[in-house]
């Protein structure tokens, strides 16, 4: 399997311990999951397994985790060291012998065939796990009470000793003791450090922004002059001047000459050219030459045949049942001219009778917009055969149907209806 992915930026941190005596909960994990051309894996599920080794990068598992992650938008992803073994316990790991190894593995495509992304030794952060095992590091013997932080000898005629641990140290002789050691108190980058989910808390006693990356204030927002919000003295509201060919601008004298422009002054456009233009979509849209070029006799063009059995009445086919409509210009018994231009339209096929010698006389119907009707008669050939060539000048909307008059009951019309723009 191809390694998919380079780059995980780790960032760790040991969660803060509840009161005196309660181990941490876990490490903070996280991380940035990159494609091998450096582009984050956004929105992705993916599998990660962690584990402590003991001694070398090599060394024995001491501890092992699997986590089933899905990156954000920037390809990061977090999680907790501790909250989900498989092996082990965070808990058991002996932190004071030995150098303690992070080995982190990943499986891209959120399985569970992982590959190595890298390992490293930990240092000082994780250790403070060894100082944790007793809290703050102090035990309460024979005559002492420890309560509330507070150190109290129960029996005061007793020898009393002291012995620090982790980071905690004690100096000084009964009953002057000096207790040195690390507090439990948050600062901002603790917080941060869990996740940017603030639920609700209101951040308080902050500063006024200095830099461009400090975070603002409500006071520094509220007086804000909204009425120049971009602060800018060179970008102010100007006014536009127009003489001749001349535009002006009144802050700061500038000037542009619109005689070289298309179309500055009236509609002559003095052999310039209108370049760069989309093709047409709407019907007021302008023309370019690559639609222009595009269009062909193919684009109003149509083929419908025809099978109809006769009744005794006089009719007119429906044309609907076409083979191909280039143009949509067939509505039921229609065919409606969409463009200007000449027409090539071609009627062929036969009607049966007994005896086979046509009873119906077979017209092409133009009906025209502005001009009346014409029916132009499609002749038979050989018998009960018909063909028919035409060559017509039409206009936006004019009309053409296909009738038979003077059937004979039971006669079959067998034909087709073909024709183009020339």
């Amino acid at each position: 399997m191809g390694r998919d992915f380079t780059i995980l930026i780790l960032v760790l941190g040991l969660f803060s311990t509840l009161g005196f005596s309660q181990a941490p909960l876990g490490i903070n994990y996280q991380g940035v999951a990159r494609n091998t051309d450096g582009s984050p894996m956004t929105d992705r599920d993916i599998s990660i397994r962690i584990s402590i080794l003991n001694g070398s990068e090599s060394g024995s598992t001491e501890y092992e985790e699997i986590h089933d992650l899905r990156t954000n938008a920037f390809g990061l992803f977090t999680a907790v060291i501790g909250s989900n073994p498989t092996s082990g316990s965070l808990n058991d790991v002996n932190w004071s012998e030995g150098d303690k190894w992070l080995r982190v593995e990943m499986d891209a495509a959120g399985g569970s065939n992982f590959l190595l992304v890298g390992s490293q030794q930990l240092f000082s952060v994780p250790y403070a796990m060894y100082a944790a095992e007793s809290g703050t590091g102090l035990q309460a013997g024979e005559g002492i009470d420890l309560s509330d932080k507070t150190v109290t000898n129960t029996a005061p005629d007793q020898e009393v000793k002291m012995i620090g641990a982790g980071t905690v140290t004690v100096t000084g002789t009964y009953p002057d003791f000096v207790i040195t050691g690390q507090n439990n108190d948050q600062g901002l980058s603790s917080v941060v450090g869990v996740d940017s989910n603030a639920d609700g808390a209101i951040l308080t006693n902050l500063g006024e922004p200095v830099d461009l990356q400090d975070a603002a204030t409500k006071n520094y927002v509220d007086n804000l002059d909204v009425s120049d919000s971009d602060a800018d003295p060179v970008n102010e509201i100007q006014e536009l001047g127009l003489i001749g060919n001349t535009l002006s601008l009144t802050k700061n004298d500038s000037t542009v000459d619109l005689s070289g422009y298309v179309l500055n002054q009236n509609n002559d456009a003095g052999t310039s050219r209108l370049v760069n233009v989309g093709d047409p979509m709407d019907l007021q849209d302008v023309v370019t030459k690559n639609y222009l070029d595009e269009k062909d006799a193919n684009d109003y063009a149509f083929r419908v045949p025809i099978n109809v059995t006769a009744s005794g009445l006089d009719i007119t086919f429906n044309l609907s049942d076409y083979d191909f409509d280039e143009g949509e210009m067939i509505s039921g018994t229609q065919i409606t001219i969409q463009q200007d231009g000449i027409y090539y339209i071609v009627i062929k096929g036969f009607s049966d009778t007994v005896p086979p010698i046509p009873s119906a006389t077979l017209n092409l119907v133009v009906k025209p917009v502005v001009k009346s009707v014409v029916k132009y008669q499609v002749h038979g050939y050989t018998g009960n055969w018909f063909y028919e060539s035409f060559f017509f000048k039409l206009e936006l909307n004019d009309v053409i149907e296909l009738e038979a008059i003077g059937t004979s009951g039971g006669e079959v019309f067998d034909l087709q209806i073909f024709g183009y723009k020339i």
